[in-house]
């Protein structure tokens, strides 16, 4: 995955309860930065398009998969 790519939530991103707090299944977004080296785990910080506000949230790369 890459800057700039449309995400979804995956099956296993949406089991985990801390995500589905903020994203539905539904919900789509756009990855905006990529940053290992400050969090190896949760690398990818996705903008949201549902929420109103301009907030990004951390994802690992197993809470993620592409739109269609």
């Amino acid at each position: 995955m890459q800057v700039g790519d449309l995400v979804k939530l995956s099956s296993y991103g949406n089991k985990v309860k801390s995500n589905s707090r903020f994203v539905g299944p539904n919900d789509l977004g756009m990855i905006i930065k990529l940053n290992y080296d400050a969090n190896p785990d949760f690398p990818y910080e996705v903008s949201w398009f549902h929420f109103k506000v301009k907030e990004q949230t951390l994802h690992s790369r197993q809470d993620l998969k592409h739109a269609r």
